[in-house]
C-alpha cells in the first residue's frame, strides 16, 4: 500500500456513517500537530463505528491504514492529508486543500456530519517550563564577571557564633533525591483493532469483549471476579474448550468453567451427586488441604467447558493471594460436599435428601491438629467429615481414626450428651461440615431418614 493509497483510505468519504467522519477529522487534527498517539486512538474510533454500522470492509480498509501509519513504504511514510475544516450554512465541511501538481477543482468535499467536531481536543501545550528573566540568568563562561565572594553570613537558624554541621574543607553532604511517586500503568489490550476487524468480517459478528469467553465475562465469575485484567487475560488465551456428550465426564484439571449445559460435580471413587454446575459456575480443584478430594465433573446431556491447569491458574493469579484465597474457599466446599458422599451419607440417603442435609451445613477447614471436640463437654451439633481426618484421642491414646463420609459426636446429638473423648484434625488439617444443634435436630426432626441413619 503505497503512501497516496493510504492517505486516501484515511480520507472520509460520503457513505462513511455519521459516527465515522468526526473521528477521521479528529484523527486527522491530533496528526498535523504531531500527536501520533492520538491519532491512533482516534482512527480506532472511526474503526468501531464502521464496525457497528456493518461496513466491515471499510473498517479492513482503516485498519490496514492504520497498521501502516508511520511506517515507510515504497521510500515513502503514510500520512493523514490535511483538511480544511469550516462552516457553511451552519454545517461541517472538510475539504483537501490543493495539492502539488493537483488540480484545485478535483478535491472533494465531505458532506456534512451529523456529529459536531467539539470532541476534537485542541494540541496539547508545550510542557518546556518557561525561560527564566534576564536578570536571573547565570553570567556566560569567558564573560569576565568576578566571582561572587562567600558569604560571611551564617545560613539561616543557625545562630552567630556556633560551630558549623560540616567540618571545614570537607564537602557538604549529598542531599537526597526525592523518590519517585510509583504510577500504576494500564493495562494494554492484547488485541490489535486488524485483530477486531478480520473476527468480524470471517464471523459476521462483534468481537466478543476482553476478559471473556464465549460471551461469560469473568468479571462476573465467582472466585475471579477480582482478578485483575491481565489476569483475565492470560485465562482467555490458555483456557482449553472441551465438548462433552451425555455422562461423559472431565478430570485432572486445575479449574473448569462452564459454557454451556448442566454438569454434576462427584468425587473421584464414587458415582454420587455433590453439587451441581451450570453456565458461568467455576470449579476449582485446589482447596486449603493438600491431599483434599479428587473431582470430577460429569455431563447432564451435552454440555461445554473450558479448563486450565493447576499452572495456568497460577500464572493467572499470580501475586492476587486474595483471589487464591477465594478459588480455595469455593473449592473447599465443593471438596467437603463431595467426601461427605463417599460414606454413610451417601450410601443411604438420595441425592435430594443429601442437598437439604449439607447445604444447611457450615463448611470448616481445621488447621493440623485443630481440636473440634473436647472430651467432657457438649457436642456442638452434627459433624460429618468432607476431607482429611479428625482422630480421637482419650488422654494421649489415639483410639480411632476417622474419614470422608464419617459422623463424629452423633450418638451425642441425639442424646443431648457430652463428648466422650478428644476430637482433633489430622497432620494435614481437615474439612468438616457443621450443622449447629438447632440446625441439625430441625434436620433430624424434618428428615426420617437421617435420624435413621444416626441411630444405627
Amino acid at each position: 500500500m503505497t503512501a497516496t493509497s493510504s492517505s486516501t483510505a484515511l480520507l472520509p468519504r460520503a457513505d462513511d456513517a455519521p459516527e465515522v467522519v468526526p473521528a477521521l477529522l479528529a484523527a486527522s487534527a491530533e496528526f498535523r500537530v504531531g500527536n501520533r498517539v492520538e491519532a491512533k486512538k482516534w482512527l480506532g474510533r472511526a474503526i468501531q463505528g464502521a464496525l457497528n454500522a456493518g461496513h466491515a470492509q471499510r473498517a479492513l480498509e482503516l485498519t490496514e491504514a492504520l497498521s501502516r501509519l508511520g511506517e515507510p513504504e515504497g521510500g515513502a511514510q503514510a500520512s493523514f492529508v490535511e483538511l480544511e475544516v469550516g462552516v457553511e450554512d451552519g454545517d461541517l465541511v472538510a475539504t483537501v486543500p490543493p495539492q502539488a501538481g493537483g488540480d484545485d477543482d478535483e478535491a472533494p468535499t465531505i458532506p456534512p456530519a451529523p456529529a459536531t467536531i467539539s470532541s476534537i481536543r485542541p494540541p496539547p501545550p508545550s510542557r518546556r517550563p518557561p525561560p527564566a528573566p534576564a536578570s536571573k540568568l547565570p553570567p556566560p563562561r569567558g564573560s569576565g564577571a568576578p566571582p561572587r565572594p562567600p558569604s560571611s553570613k551564617p545560613p539561616q537558624g543557625v545562630p552567630r557564633g556556633s560551630p558549623s554541621t560540616v567540618p571545614p574543607g570537607n564537602p557538604p553532604p549529598p542531599r537526597r533525591r526525592p523518590e519517585p511517586e510509583l504510577v500504576e500503568k494500564p493495562v494494554e489490550s492484547k488485541r490489535s483493532a486488524l485483530d477486531v476487524v478480520r473476527w468480524a468480517v470471517n464471523s459476521g459478528e462483534a468481537m466478543p469483549p476482553e476478559g471473556s469467553i464465549e460471551g461469560i465475562s469473568l468479571s462476573d465469575v465467582p472466585g475471579i471476579e477480582d482478578l485483575p485484567e491481565d489476569g483475565q487475560a492470560e485465562l482467555v488465551a490458555r483456557g482449553k474448550r472441551i465438548d462433552l456428550a451425555d455422562q461423559e465426564e472431565a478430570r485432572h484439571f486445575g479449574a473448569a468453567l462452564v459454557l454451556q449445559g448442566r454438569l454434576s460435580v462427584m468425587p473421584a471413587i464414587v458415582d454420587a451427586s455433590a453439587a451441581h454446575c451450570e453456565a458461568g459456575c467455576l470449579l476449582y480443584s485446589e482447596g486449603t488441604l493438600a491431599e483434599g478430594v479428587e473431582l470430577r465433573l460429569v455431563s447432564e446431556g451435552s454440555s461445554r467447558i473450558v479448563t486450565w491447569s493447576s499452572g495456568d491458574m497460577d500464572r493467572a493469579i499470580g501475586s492476587c493471594f486474595w483471589v487464591k484465597e477465594e478459588l480455595q474457599a469455593i473449592a473447599d466446599r465443593y471438596q467437603a460436599f463431595a467426601g461427605a458422599c463417599m460414606g454413610a451419607l451417601g450410601d443411604r440417603l438420595d441425592e435430594g435428601l443429601r442437598a437439604m442435609v449439607t447445604e444447611r451445613c457450615e463448611v470448616r477447614a481445621l488447621i493440623p491438629e485443630e481440636q473440634i471436640l473436647f472430651a467432657g463437654k457438649l457436642v456442638p451439633g452434627l459433624i460429618i467429615i468432607g476431607a482429611g481426618r479428625i482422630e480421637l484421642f482419650k488422654g494421649e491414646v489415639n483410639v480411632d481414626t476417622l474419614g470422608p463420609g464419617d459422623f463424629v459426636g452423633a450418638e451425642q446429638v441425639l442424646s443431648h450428651g457430652a463428648a466422650p473423648v478428644d476430637a482433633r484434625a489430622g497432620s494435614d488439617g481437615a474439612l468438616v461440615l457443621v450443622a449447629e444443634r438447632m440446625t441439625a435436630h430441625e434436620l433430624i426432626v424434618s428428615l426420617p431418614p437421617l435420624l435413621e441413619l444416626l441411630v444405627t
